[in-house]
C-alpha cells in the first residue's frame, strides 16, 4: 500500500474569514493601472466588501502597494459549480484569494475572480492512459472549499499540469474543510482517477485505491 509523504502542519484554506482591520478603511485608492500588467495568475490578498446579487465586491491592493481598489467577483467567477446565495461562500469583512481577469482603465472597472485559471486541454491528454494505481509528486496550489488544485509533472515530461483533489478524495475519514490537513505549497503524492479530454481537466486523489468507495 503506497504510503504519503509526511503532511505539514495543518493550514487553512485561502477564504478562511478574518476582520478586517479599522487601518484598511484609511488607506488611499489604488492606481487602477496597477492591475493592468499584472502576470498571468496572481494571486491577490483581498478583502470582502458585500456581497450582491450578481456577485461580491472586494477590496485589494495590488503588489507594493498600500492602496486599495474595488473590484467585482462576478457571480460566475466565485467557485466552480452552481451558487445559489453569496452569502453562502463569502460574507462581508472575509479575506479571500482573487486574481484579476480584468482591469479596464478606460471604465474604472475591475473585474476579479475567486476561481484558478482555466487549463489548457493539452494538459490532461498525456495522463489518458495513466493506470490510477500510479502515483505522482504534486505541490498545493490553492485551497478551495470543496477541495484543492494540485500541480504535478506530466508523465511524457513536458511541463506540468494541474487538476482538482476534492475534499472527498483527501482521507477516509470525513472532511468538511480541506485547510485542516492541507496548505498551500505542501508537497503531496496523488494519483490521477479520471481524465475528461472533453475539457482537459484531472481529478486527483490522496487516497490508494484500495480505500475508495
Amino acid at each position: 500500500e503506497k504510503k504519503l509523504p509526511s503532511m505539514k502542519e495543518p493550514g487553512q484554506p485561502s477564504t478562511k474569514k478574518k476582520r478586517r482591520k479599522k487601518s484598511d478603511e484609511k488607506l488611499p485608492p489604488a492606481d487602477l493601472t496597477s492591475f493592468v500588467d499584472l502576470p498571468a495568475g496572481t494571486w491577490l490578498d483581498g478583502t470582502v466588501a458585500s456581497t450582491v446579487l450578481f456577485g461580491a465586491f472586494v477590496k485589494v491592493s495590488p503588489p507594493n502597494s498600500k492602496g486599495v481598489f474595488e473590484g467585482l467577483v462576478p457571480f460566475r467567477e466565485v467557485r466552480d459549480g452552481p451558487v445559489n446565495d453569496m452569502n453562502e461562500v463569502v460574507s462581508a469583512g472575509q479575506v479571500v484569494k482573487v486574481r484579476v481577469i480584468d482591469a479596464n482603465v478606460h471604465n474604472n472597472r475591475l473585474t476579479l475572480s475567486m476561481k484558478p485559471e482555466a487549463k489548457k486541454k493539452t494538459n490532461a491528454v498525456c495522463f489518458e492512459n495513466v493506470p490510477d494505481t500510479d502515483w505522482f509528486y504534486g505541490t498545493v496550489v490553492t485551497l478551495q472549499n470543496h477541495g484543492a488544485v494540485v500541480e504535478v509533472e506530466k508523465p511524457d515530461g513536458t511541463g506540468v499540469a494541474q487538476g482538482f483533489l476534492h475534499v472527498s478524495q483527501i482521507q477516509d475519514e470525513p472532511l468538511e474543510d480541506p485547510g485542516e490537513v492541507l496548505e498551500e505549497e505542501q508537497e503531496v503524492t496523488v494519483r490521477v482517477i479520471e481524465v475528461d479530454a472533453k475539457t482537459g481537466t484531472l481529478s486527483f486523489s490522496l487516497k490508494t485505491k484500495q480505500a475508495v468507495h
